[in-house]
């Protein structure tokens, strides 16, 4: 009976690893082929990264275009109510978006999954036999 019980668990478990992991995917930022303005009619995006021709990077959330300037929220600002940077259109060398990276997601779970069956069977073999 203990190791009916043993292995829902450690199925319970497996599962949850595995639903945790896919929750925190993995992500990179992906610089983009399009300019701003097309980026943010197409995606509108939460957040960006942009690369000034200086190459110091900033990244703004809740990006908006207005004329020639990109606005946003920096990443250090406290909260929705923060300061609005923006950097004009001009100054911006490469613009990057957060994407999902699958083959690290993958991985990720891959190792999870492993990790956890290791542990379930340290923790089976520790079990008094009947």
């Amino acid at each position: 009976m203990r190791t009916r019980n043993g292995s829902r668990a450690a199925g319970r478990f497996g599962r949850l690893l595995l639903l945790t992991a896919s929750l925190t995917a993995c992500t990179k930022w992906q610089v983009q082929a399009v300019s701003p303005q097309q980026l943010l009619a197409e995606r509108q995006p939460a957040r960006v990264r942009i690369t000034r021709a200086d190459h110091t990077a900033i990244i703004l959330r809740h990006p908006e275009l207005v004329g020639d300037t990109l606005y946003g929220i920096a990443r250090d600002s406290a909260g929705p109510a923060g300061p609005r940077q923006g950097v004009p259109l001009s100054d911006i060398a490469q613009v990057a978006i957060r994407r999902q990276d699958p083959l690290a997601t993958g991985l990720l779970a891959l190792g999870s999954a492993a990790l956890a069956g290791v542990g379930v069977l340290i923790w089976a073999s520790s079990l008094p036999g009947d």
